[in-house]
């Protein structure tokens, strides 16, 4: 089993890749993102509400950086799909060309989209809980 990650690993890094691997991989970043953004919505959904029913002015300031920040979020997600779908175009082109051997520019591209999807992965998580925190002593006024 070790030697079959190691195997797929080296290969990954070497550029030589199966499309199917490949599709797995985009599509399970899509999906991810994909979920991300179904959570941004729903957490700015309820913040709508806070709008409606709540009229303190303190929350207010708090109440609009919460939304630009899933603004920001949001925005960054729309372009890691982008990203990925540009990437998995490139990717399925490259491998019928290239005999399963991948452009050392796809390689890195695709590292790069890991890392950002990492990162978005992280904000959006840091900020789902101090969303909450928020809620939290909103609701307790």
């Amino acid at each position: 089993m070790l030697r079959t990650i190691y195997w797929s690993f080296k290969n990954f890094l070497m550029g030589y890749n199966d499309i199917q691997s490949l599709q797995d991989r985009h599509n399970n970043w899509l999906s991810t993102l994909d979920y991300y953004a179904e959570d941004l919505n729903n957490l700015h959904n309820r913040l709508s509400q806070l709008i409606i029913y709540d009229t303190n002015a303190d929350a207010y300031r708090d109440i609009e950086q919460f939304e630009n920040e899933f603004e920001v979020q949001q925005q960054k997600i729309l372009e890691l799909i982008q990203r990925v779908k540009s990437s998995m175009h490139g990717c399925a082109i490259e491998l019928q060309d290239d005999a399963g051997k991948i452009a050392d520019e796809l390689v890195q591209d695709m590292k790069c989209i890991k890392t950002g999807l990492d990162t978005v992965e992280k904000k959006v998580i840091r900020l789902r809980k101090s969303f909450h925190a928020f809620l939290s002593t909103v609701e307790e006024t």
